[in-house]
């Protein structure tokens, strides 16, 4: 499943996404790519859930939520913020700084909608079109949505644009996460031995699903 939530994600799609169950054709979790908005700090997403739970709401879902799913990969909207202009060997050495637009002053980043299942088998689906997969718009909104089964160009055109959308963030999360690691070098570099693979060969694991999936 390829998955875009621009503006959170409801209920009961979360309810599925925190579900490490296995795939009911192989037997094992199935991969999920979750392209998210935003990532809040911890200290936000603990408020807000709070606050909901006060005023007896549902609770707000997100990326603190479906982290600790194995089978979850995760990116969210996020820039370049400024190269280290300390240290020549840093990663973020020659890298020039990135900003935002300001064009769209509902969203930073990430406002596409639609979900993709199983888009590189001979029966793909594609589910697109204007709710944005929130609690809002799946449960009050007036929305209208496609959904276009079998169609593999459909599903390939899609399945292209959520990729290099998700791997361009991703990127800039990996960068992020390497410069909060005080330990620079431990989390840049690749192990000296074979331990690093690891996750690549573990079925629970959605690197290991990501490598089925596209050899």
């Amino acid at each position: 499943i390829h998955f875009t939530a621009a503006f959170g994600v409801c209920e009961k799609i979360s309810e599925e996404f925190n579900n490490p169950g296995p795939s009911e054709e192989t037997g094992e979790p199935f991969l999920r790519h979750i392209l998210l908005e935003s990532h809040p700090s911890k200290k936000k997403s603990d408020t807000a859930k709070e606050k909901a739970k006060d005023n007896d709401e549902p609770l707000p879902i997100d990326f603190f939520d479906f982290k600790n799913v194995p089978a979850n990969s995760i990116a969210f909207g996020d820039i370049f913020n400024g190269r280290d202009k300390t240290d020549c060997a840093s990663i973020t050495a020659t890298m020039l700084q990135e900003s935002l637009s300001g064009l769209n002053s509902f969203v930073d980043y990430i406002h596409t909608k639609y979900v993709l299942i199983d888009p590189l088998s001979s029966d793909p689906t594609v589910i697109t079109g204007s709710a944005n997969f929130s609690g809002a718009s799946t449960d009050k909104n007036d929305e209208n949505m496609l959904v276009i089964r079998g169609d593999l160009r459909v599903a390939d055109i899609y399945l292209t644009e959520f990729m290099r959308i998700f791997n361009h963030f991703h990127s800039r999360n990996q960068i992020r996460e390497i410069n909060s690691n005080s330990n620079y070098d431990d989390s840049f570099h690749c192990g000296i031995d074979a331990s690093w693979t690891t996750p690549y060969y573990n079925p629970k694991h959605h690197k290991c699903q990501e490598r089925l999936l596209f050899m």
